[in-house]
């Protein structure tokens, strides 16, 4: 798929094999469970979430929004790469349901990167820390916030 333009949110789930979206663009990228390597060198994205890659994820000279990456086994390359907002690699994995988090972007009317934190919350049980005054509303049960 290198140089897609993808106009919705793509969820890629559960590859053998490499992936390879150098160059694309898109809105939200959801990349979970991959046995090989993840190319997105000089991919741009708004927001980016990625969970458990067995191999490299390569993101270098890459633009997002936001960039979270869970449990990369080989770890995480961004030379040059851009990130605006947040930026969290972390070595356990949340096992993101990314259907689930679909479902309830759709239900809910709210970003599907949005969706993921509350899937998130919701099955690892912790309490959500936001700003964001529509996830507060929606989701009282697993949000909060602090003045």
């Amino acid at each position: 798929m290198r140089e897609a333009r993808i106009h919705g949110p793509l969820i890629v789930e559960t590859v053998t094999g490499g992936v390879d979206l150098e160059g694309a663009r898109g809105v939200d990228l959801y990349v979970y469970s991959v046995r090989g390597d993840v190319r997105l060198v000089g991919a741009r994205f708004r927001h980016v979430y990625i969970d458990r890659v067995l191999g490299v994820v390569d993101f270098s000279g890459g633009r997002a929004d936001s960039f979270v990456a869970v449990a990369v086994d080989g770890g995480v390359r961004a030379r040059g790469a851009e990130v605006r907002g947040r930026l969290h690699v972390v070595g356990s994995s949340g096992f993101l349901d990314a259907a689930g988090a679909f479902k309830l972007a759709v239900d809910a009317g709210i970003t599907v990167y949005d969706a993921a934190y509350v899937v998130l919350a919701k099955r690892l049980d912790p309490r959500l820390l936001t700003l964001d005054g529509e996830l507060l509303r929606k989701f009282p049960d697993v949000t909060f916030h602090r003045e």
